[in-house]
């Protein structure tokens, strides 16, 4: 579970909310919450299935696409397949770890 980061933000001085799912998203974000981390996507079933809903429902949450996994990008993930063609192309990139690759 990603929930064992939100130590580690705490140490950096950065309070981090955590969210089980994305409709978790939107409630943290009503409190007020500026920084959601959720749990991991390959634990949601739409993220295998290559699923359109589940990509439109993630791109509901965020501004941004940001991709810095370089060691996924073969995969054929909702989340590295259809999720970034749900931003265009203002508001979607690489990370420093890709980009140095």
């Amino acid at each position: 579970s990603t929930r064992q980061l939100v130590p580690w933000f705490d140490d950096y001085g950065m309070r981090v909310a955590f969210a089980q799912n994305p409709a978790d998203v939107v409630q943290k974000k009503s409190e007020g919450h500026a920084l959601i981390l959720m749990e991991n996507l390959r634990f949601f079933p739409g993220e295998k299935a290559k699923d359109p809903a589940f990509a439109q429902e993630l791109a509901s949450l965020g501004d941004f696409y940001v991709n810095d996994a370089f060691g996924s990008l073969a995969r054929t993930d909702t989340s590295l397949t259809l999720l970034p063609n749900k931003f265009d192309a203002a508001h979607k990139t690489i990370g420093l770890l890709i980009e140095h690759e």
